[in-house]
C-alpha cells in the first residue's frame, strides 16, 4: 500500500502530464484505487447517457471528457456524472475547413474512434472524418483544422499525442502541428498511417515517437531516425508500441522487444527477443515487474511473458467471448482485461493465472478503460459508467 505522501506525488505528476490514451500510453494508472468488483446495480456511482463510440473517456481535473458518436465531445463532473457542456466538433464550421471534410468512405459508420488528449486547460480532439479541434475546459472552441484521414482497411483510429507544445497527428502520413494555435510544424513521408497510436520516447535528452509501424521519428523537426524496427507488425492493425525506458515492446502476430540507442543523429535498433503469438494482437499490452501481459483479438489465449528473455511465463485458454479490443490496464495493484461484449476479468498480475472476479456491464464497448482515484470510468453501450466505492 502505498504512503499518503507517495500517493500526493504520484497524483500531482498525474496531473501534471498530458492525459490521453491510456492516460500516458503504457496502461498503468499510478495512485488508482479501482473497486475489483462491479455490475449494473453494484459500485456504479453514475451512469451518463452520452451516446456509443471507441474513443476512451480522459480525466481533467475535476472534469471527464469522452468523445461519442456522431462526433460530440461531452464533458462532464467527474464526481456525479452531470453534463457541465458538450460540443458538436464535425459541426459549425468555418468554410476553409467544411470544403475539405469529405463524407465517410463506404462501410464506415464511426466517427469517434480517437481518444482525446487534454493537459488540463485545453482539449484536443479528431473524428475520422480528418477533423481535428482544440477547446478549452469551459467548451469554447480555440482553433479547428482538417487533415486527410489515414487510408486504413476500417478507417482511422490512432489517437492524438501531445508532447509540450507539440501534437502528432495520424492522417496519410505523420505530422505535427502546434498544440496552440493548430499551425503545421511537419510531415513525415517515411511515417505511414497505422491503427495504433504513437508512444512517446526519450532517448539522450531527444524526445522521438515510436510508430506502431516501427519508425523513430524525432519530435523537433520530423526526421525519421529508424525504420522498421520490429518485425511481424502486420499490415496496418498493430496497436502502440510500449515504452519502458530505451526498450520499446511491439505485439502483433508475433511480440518483440527492441532496445533503441541513439548516436551520431541516427536511432540503432537492436532486437533483445522475439515470440510468436497465437493470433493478431489489438488490445496493447501492459508490463509490471518484469512481466509483458498480452491478449490477441480473436482467440481466447491469453500470454504472459518475461519481458526479459520473452519467455512465456503464463498460457491460459480464457473462458471469455471474443472479441477483445480493449487494451489491457493496470491499476490498484491488479490487472484488468475486458472485451468488447461489457465483461471485465480482474487478475492478479503475477507468474501464474490468478482470476479475482468477473464484472459484466449490459452493454460491450471497444473503448478501453480508464481509472483514477477510488473510482474506474467504462463505456458501456450508450453510456458512461463511473464504478466506485
Amino acid at each position: 500500500m502505498l504512503w499518503a505522501a507517495e500517493l500526493l506525488v504520484l497524483l500531482a505528476q498525474d496531473a501534471a502530464s498530458p492525459y490521453g490514451w491510456r492516460r500516458d500510453g503504457s496502461g498503468v494508472f499510478p495512485g488508482a484505487t479501482p473497486p475489483v468488483e462491479w455490475g449494473e446495480k453494484k459500485n456504479v456511482k453514475w451512469r451518463t447517457a452520452v451516446g456509443g463510440g471507441h474513443s476512451s473517456p480522459v480525466i481533467a481535473g475535476d472534469r471527464v471528457l469522452v468523445l461519442a458518436e456522431p462526433g460530440t465531445l461531452w464533458c462532464l463532473d467527474r464526481a456525479k456524472g452531470d453534463v457541465v457542456w458538450k460540443a458538436a466538433v464535425g459541426e459549425d464550421l468555418p468554410e476553409d475547413v467544411k470544403k475539405l471534410v469529405r463524407d465517410l468512405p463506404p462501410g464506415l459508420k464511426e466517427r469517434a474512434r480517437a481518444t482525446p488528449v487534454t493537459d488540463g486547460a485545453s482539449v484536443w480532439v479528431s473524428l475520422t472524418t480528418g477533423v481535428v479541434a482544440r477547446y478549452t475546459m469551459k467548451g469554447t472552441r480555440a482553433w479547428v483544422m482538417h487533415v486527410d484521414p489515414a487510408p486504413l482497411s476500417y478507417g482511422p483510429s490512432a489517437s492524438l499525442v501531445l508532447s509540450g507544445g507539440t501534437l502528432l497527428v495520424d492522417s496519410t502520413r505523420l505530422r505535427a502541428h502546434e498544440s496552440s494555435s493548430g499551425k503545421p510544424l511537419w510531415r513525415v513521408a517515411a511515417a505511414e498511417p497505422h491503427y495504433g497510436t504513437p508512444a512517446l520516447l526519450t532517448l539522450d535528452g531527444t524526445p522521438m515517437a515510436v510508430t506502431a509501424k516501427g519508425a523513430v521519428v524525432r519530435l523537433s523537426d520530423g526526421a525519421v531516425l529508424a525504420r522498421d524496427v520490429a518485425e511481424g507488425l502486420g499490415g496496418d492493425q498493430a496497436p502502440t508500441p510500449l515504452i519502458d525506458g530505451d526498450v520499446a515492446y511491439f505485439a502483433y502476430r508475433r511480440c518483440s522487444a527492441v532496445k533503441l540507442s541513439l548516436k551520431e543523429g541516427k536511432v540503432r535498433a537492436e532486437k533483445l527477443w522475439e515470440q510468436e503469438l497465437p493470433g493478431d494482437v489489438i488490445s496493447s499490452p501492459v508490463l509490471k515487474d518484469g512481466m509483458l501481459f498480452v491478449v490477441p483479438s480473436n482467440v481466447n489465449e491469453f500470454r504472459i511473458l518475461d519481458s526479459k528473455t520473452g519467455k512465456a511465463l503464463v498460457e491460459k485458454e480464457l473462458d471469455l467471448e471474443q472479441n477483445f479490443y480493449p487494451s489491457l490496464a493496470l491499476a490498484g495493484g491488479v490487472l484488468f482485461l475486458g472485451n468488447d461484449k461489457g465483461v471485465t476479468v480482474v487478475l492478479e498480475p503475477g507468474r501464474v493465472y490468478k482470476e479475482l472476479r468477473r464484472n459484466e456491464l449490459p452493454e460491450g464497448s471497444g473503448a478501453s478503460p480508464v481509472f483514477h482515484g477510488p473510482n474506474a470510468f467504462l463505456r458501456g453501450g450508450e453510456h458512461l459508467y463511473c464504478v466506485g466505492p
